[in-house]
């Protein structure tokens, strides 16, 4: 599941991956912030991939949700993406590597992190990172409570097929 906030006051968006995820979740949570009313061009993101286990779904999903990245952004303003990976998994790290570089093209520059590199995270994005901050962790609070907006959809996932 992938829920959001966004904070117009920081002009982010704050979003929390949970569980497996399909390629197609990703390209439909893009679908849902573009159409968002408090959604603003040029707005800076904040992915929290720290609970999320795994990303399943078919290559052609992958490449469709990356060319909509490059696509969509060349007539928008510049903006930054930071990915705050969990310690540990190989996998997908390496997933995130590679979606990275196939969104090199856009407007939007991504980065990733380690969950142990958060403030360097905030920091890319134009957030300021403090130990126990009130304002993010009222944030993160937010993107977890059960009226939060969600780009979830219901599809059977499957594996990467290579």
């Amino acid at each position: 599941m992938i829920s959001y906030y966004i904070d117009t006051a920081q002009s982010v968006v704050m979003s929390k991956v949970k569980g497996e995820i399909a390629f197609s979740d990703m390209l439909k949570h893009l679908h849902t912030l573009l159409q968002d009313p408090q959604f603003r061009p040029g707005m800076n993101s904040f992915y929290d991939l720290t609970q999320c286990t795994n990303i399943l779904g078919e290559l052609s999903d992958l490449s469709a949700f990356t060319k909509s990245i490059s696509d969509r952004n060349n007539d928008l303003p510049n903006s930054k993406t930071a990915l705050l990976l969990p310690s540990g998994n190989g996998k997908l790290l390496n997933l995130v590597k590679g979606i990275v570089m196939m969104t090199s093209a856009s407007n939007i520059e991504h980065r990733y992190y380690l969950d142990s590199q958060c403030h360097l995270a905030y920091q890319f994005v134009g957030l300021q990172y403090v130990e126990n901050d009130l304002h993010r962790l009222n944030i993160l609070r937010r993107v977890n409570e059960e009226n939060h907006k969600t780009s979830q959809i219901e599809q059977p996932k499957k594996p990467i097929s290579h």
